[in-house]
């Protein structure tokens, strides 16, 4: 499986199969996650976010607030590796 598949953003439960190499030494703890898609001059990325509660990310939360951010963090980035 992948990360995300198809979708652009993914709340609820740690996936463990990723969480090693996403979470480094922290992965044990971590037992919610929220990921996002994205999209940095043309290539792909993901932003995720982990916490140790495991109510904190949940599938029914709305994830407007985290697109923002995401968004956000792609215009930063664009610009941080436009002007070096």
């Amino acid at each position: 499986g992948s990360l995300l598949g198809e979708s652009s953003e993914r709340l609820g439960p740690v996936d463990r199969r990723f969480a090693d190499a996403l979470y480094g030494p922290q992965a044990n703890r971590q037992q919610a996650e929220a990921m996002v898609r994205l999209s940095i001059g043309g290539r792909t990325g993901v932003l995720c976010l982990a916490a140790r509660d495991h109510q904190a990310f949940t599938p029914d939360q709305g994830s407007d607030l985290l697109h923002f951010l995401a968004r956000v963090i792609e215009r930063r980035l664009v610009s941080f590796l436009r002007d070096g």
